[in-house]
């Protein structure tokens, strides 16, 4: 009973199999694309979101003055609304400035205070990327505290989605069309009636 269910989905024709073969080639190199090129995709959002991290770091750290005692002095600039937003000071391990952000991400901010130019990922209560850039005093080169950046990375996440699904909509479209045209160039040309045959005139 299992080989006569078996054998009813095998193609019967060498049409049929040629069309299989050619849809089983193309799903392989249409698979491997695809996965290929969002990899790519994924990378370049995480590259991105990476170089936000530094320059937002950056910035705050350009109004930081640390002294030789490891006591940091905050100069306000004139967007700090901008650059509160998902932004730490550390002066040591002790918060100087600190966000209002949500308790899981605060403590994943705290276990990068004292580290220099690490990444980490938060993936609560929304996916995050942190980057902890040192703050040196000014006299001996020394870290003396730290800026924590945080970014959401939830635009992100919904492009890499977005991107996969329009992909494998593309990658059965045209693995649909490669099925078609196998199955249709495998057709035998049809012969010609004998009503159509006519012979030709002989020339002397």
């Amino acid at each position: 009973m299992r080989t006569k269910s078996l054998a009813g989905v095998r193609p019967r024709t060498l049409r049929g199999r040629l069309a299989l073969l050619a849809v089983a080639t193309s799903a392989v190199w249409v698979t491997a694309l695809t996965v290929a090129a969002n990899l790519v995709l994924e990378a370049q959002l995480r590259g991105q979101a990476d170089g936000l991290l530094r320059t937002r770091s950056a910035a705050v750290a350009a109004t930081l003055e640390a002294g030789s005692d490891g006591r940091i002095v905050v100069h306000e600039p004139a967007d700090d609304q901008v650059l509160d937003a998902g932004l730490w000071i550390y002066q040591g391990r002790v918060a100087v400035e600190r966000p209002g952000e949500p308790r899981v991400l605060q403590r994943r901010a705290d276990q990068l205070a004292g580290r220099s130019e690490v990444f980490a990922d938060a993936s609560e209560p929304v996916p995050h990327r942190l980057f902890a850039l040192p703050v040196t005093a000014t006299a001996g080169g020394r870290q003396v505290g730290t800026v924590v950046a945080a970014v959401a990375l939830d635009p992100s996440r919904s492009t890499e989605k977005s991107v996969l699904l329009g992909s494998t909509a593309l990658a059965a479209a045209l693995l649909g069309g490669v099925y078609l045209v196998a199955r249709a160039g495998g057709q035998p040309c049809a012969a010609p009636r004998r009503g159509d045959e006519r012979p030709g005139r002989r020339v002397e």
